[in-house]
């Protein structure tokens, strides 16, 4: 071929894509374009049609996609309702946990002495309070005395125990105010040498002012799960005599035998700075009685080391209160329908507290065993009032008082205060259907030394 022929091949631009070349503008011989050659068009992405695989493609991937988020929809709606189940649930059971607050505290309480017991205590004894302070106590509380099975109803505890027999309670040879001798034998069993006679000089009683409607004086109820409803009967009965201004402390898992958790000797103390009260009222014993650690050694409740340990509290608890114009009334425990060995170690209790009571002037034992058992000294869930109407003393647990039986131990514990203060002002007296009747008050408590005074704060008691 001659070097004025025909090329034989076009030669291919040096490209990373092919060219595109527009058949037209070539020359029928192959040769040179007919026109100049044109730049390539710049393809839109929308204006190209797609193949059938690239549509298909391009809809898999949309559809991939919309599944996936639809999957992730219900992995969040399904996280979010098990949540939701849960926060339900947890919901429910703190309700339920203040709506049976009571039981729960109550059951508690009713443990063996020992750590699981302080931590029952511990955890459902905040929870009582606060449902109590919140009122959420009250529908179960509706309920159940809509039923017949509220706190003064017979069935709410449980009195087919075998009942503790009372012993011998000997009669204080001092001239102050202390337990004599009952009309209807002894207030409960002697388990202690410190309830022998005692010959300890009579004390100075204290000075309190007389009160008055509109000059009234101070009275404050503290002390253990025990002042929980009864001292709510004292300090409204009080306030309805129009002779008090009130304070009420209570701690529900406290005690004295155990200052490193709550201290009360030195609680008192800072009661006595503040409040500054002409009578308190003061009772301990349901959480006491419980063994003692120390250096990894346990001892058994009143063991030597045992003793060395609680009535030295009892004593620092009793200092605290004293003061020559101040009335202390220290209220023992009760019989409980807790078994013989609960109870037993209730009457050792009650006489550390007569021991401590009968070494200083102006604190005055008031006996809740007579008042609370049955002629034989036992444990029984309800008893007649001064006009003959039974009715339910205790909570459902056999150891806490019901607010009838609240009111019949306050009505006691003042009559026991009008020895020493004039309460004869007094704007309200008891319903006969409330107070105990006059020889179970005696034998709660009996004046040695001083004429019990006329029930004139009582107006509408009947005689006797």
């Amino acid at each position: 071929m001659t070097p004025n022929g025909p090329t034989s091949d076009i030669s291919t631009p040096h490209r990373s894509q092919p060219s595109l070349v527009d058949p037209q503008t070539v020359g029928p011989e192959g040769g040179s374009p007919t026109d100049p050659p044109q730049a390539p068009a710049r393809v839109s992405d929308r204006s190209v049609a797609l193949a059938p695989d690239v549509r298909l493609t391009a809809e898999s991937d949309v559809s991939s996609i919309a599944h996936e988020r639809a999957r992730h929809r219900y992995d969040q709606s399904t996280m979010m309702s098990i949540r939701q189940v849960l926060t339900t649930m947890l919901l429910a059971l703190a309700i339920g946990a203040l709506l049976n607050a009571d039981a729960l505290e109550s059951a508690a309480s009713t443990k063996e002495f020992g750590p699981a017991r302080d931590r029952a205590l511990a955890v459902w004894g905040p929870v009582q309070r606060l449902s109590g302070k919140v009122a959420l106590n009250r529908p179960r509380q509706m309920i159940e005395s809509a039923i017949g099975r509220g706190e003064d109803a017979d069935t709410d505890v449980v009195d087919d125990v075998e009942p503790v027999v009372a012993g011998t309670s000997e009669q204080s040879t001092r001239t102050a105010p202390a337990l004599g001798p009952s009309l209807l034998g002894p207030a409960e069993p002697s388990v202690s040498p410190s309830t022998t006679t005692s010959t300890i000089p009579g004390p100075k009683f204290p000075i309190v002012a007389t009160p008055a409607p509109g000059s009234p004086i101070r009275i404050l109820a503290a002390g253990d799960s025990m002042v929980e409803t009864f001292g709510t009967s004292l300090t409204r009965i009080a306030s309805e005599t129009e002779l008090f201004d009130t304070r009420l402390e209570f701690r529900v898992e406290s005690g004295l035998f155990r200052p490193d958790f709550f201290n009360w000797p030195v609680f008192l103390g800072e009661q006595m700075a503040t409040f500054d009260p002409d009578v308190a009222v003061i009772m301990f014993g349901a959480n006491d009685a419980q063994a003692y650690e120390e250096n990894g050694e346990i001892f058994e409740p009143f063991s030597p080391t045992w003793m060395n340990h609680y009535q030295p509290q009892v004593a620092q608890a009793m200092d605290a209160l004293v003061a020559e114009d101040r009335l202390v009334i220290w209220v023992t425990m009760p019989v409980t329908v807790l078994g013989d060995d609960f109870n037993e170690r209730m009457t050792k209790l009650n006489a550390i507290y007569r021991e401590e009571a009968a070494k200083r002037d102006g604190v005055i034992i008031v006996e809740s065993w007579p008042l609370f058992s049955g002629p034989d000294g036992g444990y029984v869930s309800d008893l007649p009032a001064v006009d003959g109407t039974r009715r339910g003393l205790r909570q459902r647990d056999g150891l806490h008082f019901s607010t009838v039986g609240g009111d019949r131990l306050s009505w006691s514990v003042l009559e026991v205060a009008n020895h020493f203060v004039d309460l004869s002002a007094s704007a309200k007296g008891p319903d006969p259907d409330t107070i105990a009747p006059r020889e179970l008050r005696l034998s709660a408590y009996t004046p040695s030394g001083l004429e019990p005074r006329p029930d004139s704060m009582f107006p509408r008691t009947p005689p006797g």
